[in-house]
């Protein structure tokens, strides 16, 4: 982008928060924000004769909005870095607090987000954004066209339009994407996202031990709330406590990453020794969630690793098993086979159960609208199984969403909708990887890799897990592509400018 100054025109360059506290103003001003948040939360929740603390309210108000105001005209990396570290660092759907307005509660996260956005119109306005285009945003745009597509259905086939609105409050963080790549300079700006959030992340798992340890000596405890979810697990003749805080996710994200880093030979032997190190910590990590559903995702994502690793004859053979592999699980739900081994095997686990019954009535709804979908606002019925420790109970349940994340494109878009899902998932997954092969640094094309994987294994794991759907799902997704973009958009450096020249000659 260019902009006219004084002595003529020059390019415009971006505002930075430079120097080695700037991680730290970003979760410092994360923080600001949640108490400010609060506070103002609060003024809605406390009785009128609590006249005390309304000063208290009042100044939350004031703090947060000139937190509002400085974020939405500061530095691009003060914005983006507050909403990373508050999206990595709180809940996937529940929130802390909730500010009741016209009618609607509004969370903090999508106040958040409207202020991102704000943020990246103002930096279009005063041409500071970049706006250079790339196919990868006309294949993310299919993807968000689909909950377009099916929220538009929604609200032309049912009358209860809070159904609707209900399920449309997490795909529009998706909308963070172009926001990201506008407002995104260069690999400098992404290196400092990705330290951002690394950092975050270690902190999140080295709390989690903390915490484990605590119960090993006080007890374990039973909750699950806006930190994350902390369910006592019998392991062989213990008991011991699951620990899956916020941002669990990005465990295993880091051991994806990490592991693809050990392997990049332009690393010092100390920097991989490092990274080998930070990959044990995160498997602990991991190990105490006791997720079988982290445990699945993160096999999968190292898979992906290793097949980007191959040569590109393999890499195809691998390609054309894993669509065998889909095409088969789908003809072993579509011909309702899981039914019957749901009835072969009567100590089937509760959880596993539960599957079951979302997939077959997702199929259901499938089948009665196979073209469109049903929409959002769709319901099912079926049976919903609780276990409490060892004890089950069933009772019929409205079922609106559904673990398995590729059921849910299938009856609430049809064939229509997986089709726009397909295109825009699998293009972005094709044109990150010729990235990937243009990239000049080899160091780069390592970690690039890393995230691709851990993309993919995210998303072939969403058979059993409902993390894309979540607010936090739309955030990883859009940083993913844009992490890609803004890769694209790095000019080779002048050391290999010359191979790169000679390889555009002799192809």
């Amino acid at each position: 982008m260019m902009r006219e100054s004084e002595t003529g025109t020059e390019t415009a360059r971006p505002v930075r928060l430079e120097g080695r506290w700037a991680g730290w103003q970003a979760a410092i001003l994360a923080a600001a924000i949640a108490l400010a948040v609060g506070g103002a939360a609060s003024l809605f929740a406390l009785p009128q004769d609590y006249a005390a603390f309304q000063p208290l309210v009042g100044g939350a108000l004031v703090l947060g909005a000139g937190l509002a105001g400085y974020l939405a005209l500061g530095p691009s990396r003060a914005m983006i870095g507050v909403f990373l570290v508050f999206m990595v660092a709180t809940h996937m759907y529940k929130s802390f607090a909730v500010l009741p307005f016209g009618g609607v509660e509004w969370h903090p996260r999508e106040l958040l987000l409207f202020l991102l956005l704000a943020h990246a119109a103002g930096k279009v306005v005063r041409g500071r954004a970049d706006l250079r285009p790339d196919m990868m945003h006309y294949f993310f745009f299919l993807y968000v066209f689909f909950f377009v597509v099916i929220a538009a259905r929604g609200f032309l086939l049912y009358p209860e339009i809070s159904d609707v609105i209900a399920e449309c409050r997490y795909p529009v963080f998706l909308a963070s994407y172009f926001a990201f790549v506008a407002c995104t300079h260069g690999m400098a700006d992404l290196r400092y996202y990705v330290h951002l959030i690394f950092a975050l992340t270690i902190a999140i798992a080295l709390a989690s031990f903390a915490f484990f340890g605590y119960t090993l000596v006080a007890g374990v405890i039973n909750v699950q709330n806006w930190l994350g979810e902390y369910v006592p697990r019998i392991v062989g003749p213990w008991l011991l406590q699951s620990v899956r805080p916020n941002g669990h996710m990005f465990f295993e994200v880091s051991v994806v990453v990490l592991a693809g880093m050990v392997f990049c030979p332009d690393l010092s032997r100390a920097r991989r020794a490092a990274y080998a190190l930070l990959i044990l910590l995160f498997l602990a990590a991991i190990v105490i969630m006791m997720m079988r559903t982290a445990y699945i995702a993160l096999f999968l994502s190292l898979a992906v690793l290793v097949v980007l690793h191959l040569p590109r004859e393999a890499q195809a053979w691998a390609g054309v098993m894993g669509v065998g592999a889909a095409a088969a699980l789908a003809a072993f739900f579509g011909l309702h086979l899981h039914e019957t081994i749901d009835q072969w095997i009567p100590g089937l686990e509760v959880s596993l159960r539960g599957r079951f019954v979302e997939i077959g009535g997702a199929l259901r709804m499938f089948e009665r609208e196979p073209l469109l979908g049903a929409g959002m606002g769709s319901k099912f019925t079926g049976m919903g199984f609780v276990a409490q420790t060892t004890l089950v109970s069933v009772a019929q349940a409205d079922y609106q969403t559904v673990h398995n994340v590729w059921m849910y494109y299938l009856f609430k878009g049809g064939m229509v909708g997986m089709i726009l899902v397909f295109l825009g998932l699998g293009g972005i997954a094709l044109r990150a990887r010729a990235i990937i092969e243009a990239l000049p640094s080899r160091k780069d094309r390592f970690f690039m890799k890393g995230l691709l994987a851990a993309c993919g294994g995210q998303l072939i794991a969403s058979l059993a897990m409902p993390r894309l759907t979540y607010p936090i799902g739309g955030v990883f997704l859009a940083m993913i592509a844009a992490a890609f973009v803004v890769a694209a958009r790095e000019p080779p450096a002048a050391e290999d400018q010359p191979r790169q020249n000679q390889a555009e000659k002799h192809p």
